[in-house]
C-alpha cells in the first residue's frame, strides 16, 4: 500500500467514524424532538376540546356535540373522538351513553354498548388521550381521543433523508479534498525523487567491474599475490 493511501486511511477512518456517530445522534434527537412536540400538541388539543364541550354536555345538546366531534375527525391526526357520559352518581364506570365520531364509520350515539366495542382498532392509532369533563364540580363524562402520527413520521423521514444526503455530500467533498491535498503535497514530490533516481541509474555504465576489497593477512599487512610472471619475480639479493 502506498504512502498516500495509508495517510488517507489514517485521516479519513477516524473522521468518518465520528461523523457517522454524530449523524446517528442527530437523527435520534430529531425523532425524539418531533415525537415530544406531537405529544404536546395532542395534549393541548384534548384539553381545549374537553373544556369547550362542557356546556354542551351540561345542556345535553347531542346535535351540537355530534357536529363538534365530526369536525374534529376531519383532521388527519384524529382517528376518532368518543365521549362517555355518566349518571348522576359521579361514578366514572357508570356509563349510560357514548357519543362521538370515527373516521371509518358514521356518527356514534348509542346506549348499552361497551367502549371497547366502539373504539378503533389498536393498529389504526398510535396515541390515546383521555380527559375527564367536569362542569360546576360535577363529572359529566370522559372524552377519549385517538390520534395517529403518520404525518409526523413522514415529515421526520423527509428530514432524515435530507440530512443523510447532506452528510454524504459533505463526506465526499472532504474525501476529495484530502486526496487532492495528499497527492499535491506528498505524491508529486516523491514522484520527482523516483524520476531523478531512475535518471541517475540510467546513465550509470551497465558493465562496470565490481569493486573488490583487498584481503588482509593475519598480521594486518596487505597480502600480496603469490603468482607472478617471470619478469615480476623477486631478484636474489647480492651476497655481502
Amino acid at each position: 500500500m502506498s504512502l498516500v493511501k495509508r495517510l488517507t486511511l489514517v485521516i479519513l477512518v477516524p473522521f468518518i467514524g465520528l461523523y457517522v456517530a454524530y449523524v446517528g445522534l442527530e437523527i435520534n434527537r430529531t425523532d425524539q424532538s418531533a415525537t415530544r412536540q406531537f405529544e404536546q400538541t395532542i395534549e393541548s388539543f384534548a384539553r381545549l376540546t374537553a373544556q369547550s364541550i362542557q356546556p354542551i354536555l351540561w345542556n345535553l345538546d347531542y346535535n351540537t356535540l355530534m357536529n363538534v366531534t365530526q369536525s374534529l375527525v376531519e383532521d388527519s391526526r384524529v382517528v376518532g373522538v368518543l365521549i362517555t357520559m355518566n349518571n348522576e352518581s359521579d361514578d366514572p364506570d357508570s356509563v349510560y351513553m357514548i357519543a362521538g365520531s370515527l373516521q371509518d364509520r358514521d356518527e356514534v350515539l348509542t346506549e348499552g354498548v361497551a367502549l371497547s366495542e366502539l373504539a378503533p382498532a389498536a393498529d389504526r392509532y398510535s396515541h390515546q388521550v383521555t380527559r375527564r369533563i367536569h362542569y360546576r364540580d360535577r363529572l359529566l363524562g370522559t372524552a377519549h381521543f385517538y390520534f395517529v402520527d403518520t404525518d409526523t413520521r413522514a415529515r421526520i423521514a423527509r428530514e432524515i433523508q435530507g440530512f443523510m444526503v447532506l452528510a454524504a455530500v459533505f463526506i465526499l467533498a472532504y474525501l476529495a479534498s484530502v486526496l487532492w491535498l495528499l497527492n499535491r503535497q506528498f505524491k508529486k514530490p516523491f514522484e520527482k525523487v523516483h524520476r531523478l533516481r531512475a535518471d541517475v541509474f540510467r546513465y550509470l555504465p551497465l558493465h562496470s567491474k565490481p569493486f573488490r576489497r583487498r584481503e588482509r593477512s593475519g598480521t594486518g599487512h596487505v597480502a600480496r599475490p603469490r603468482n607472478r610472471t617471470e619478469g615480476q619475480r623477486r631478484r636474489p639479493r647480492p651476497e655481502q
